[in-house]
């Protein structure tokens, strides 16, 4: 597959995009069985008696996406600066639940505004510092009887850091911004890294910068 960089996908965390393989396959190591995304089966009816663990795999595992032009890190921070809203967050909780009629994970994270970086005019009432608001996240790990159930490559936040958060229009719910791309763990020493499950072109990339960028139009 190739793809220019105008129509890059964002990096959404347990991203969804197109079936491979079948969804009813399966693989068992130890004692974590992992399955594929099923679209027509729920998750809890895809456990067995013995399962302890089990990982669902992302539809769309093994594609590999070719970029005409690889992005920039300028470029891709731009783009979700100019299409989300993207503030600092010291996040409190997060839980993952159920969604898709039962067939996938997402993960509500909830916490405290410190920062405003860009937010779109029509969104500037929602989105203020000092305000606690919760955002949704593709993926996530919960139990499900005695079996843990986690998503491939979910990324995971930890209460009381701060993440820099891309938010776009609610998924499951007009209500519940959901997260374009991964969370970035803001560090000590201002630089930005991607949250333990997750990965991003914007890795390394200081709070400066990306402040930098957030006051530009170009």
């Amino acid at each position: 597959m190739r793809r220019s960089w105008a129509g890059m996908a964002l990096v959404i965390p347990a991203l969804l995009m197109s079936a491979a393989g079948s969804p009813l396959a399966s693989q068992t190591s130890a004692r974590v069985r992992r399955i594929a995304y099923a679209p027509n089966l729920p998750l809890a009816a895809r456990l067995l008696p013995d399962d302890v663990t089990v990982v669902v795999e992302p539809i769309g595992k093994g594609e590999e996406v070719v970029y005409e032009h690889q992005p920039t890190q300028r470029q891709v921070a731009l783009e979700l600066l100019g299409s989300t809203a993207a503030f600092v967050m010291r996040v409190s909780a997060a839980e993952s639940s159920l969604m898709d009629e039962g067939r996938w994970i997402s993960t509500t994270v909830t916490g405290t505004i410190t920062e405003i970086l860009r937010v779109p005019t029509d969104k500037a009432r929602a989105f203020t510092v000092g305000r606690t608001l919760s955002v949704e996240m593709f993926g996530g790990r919960l139990r499900i009887g005695h079996v843990v159930v986690e998503t491939e490559g979910a990324a995971v936040v930890e209460p009381g850091r701060r993440y820099v958060v891309f938010a776009g229009n609610g998924y499951s719910s007009p209500e519940l911004p959901f997260l374009r791309h991964v969370p970035l763990r803001l560090n000590a020493s201002g630089s930005l890294h991607p949250t333990a499950g997750g990965g991003s072109e914007l890795d390394g990339m200081s709070m400066r910068r990306l402040r930098s960028l957030a006051r530009s139009d170009q």
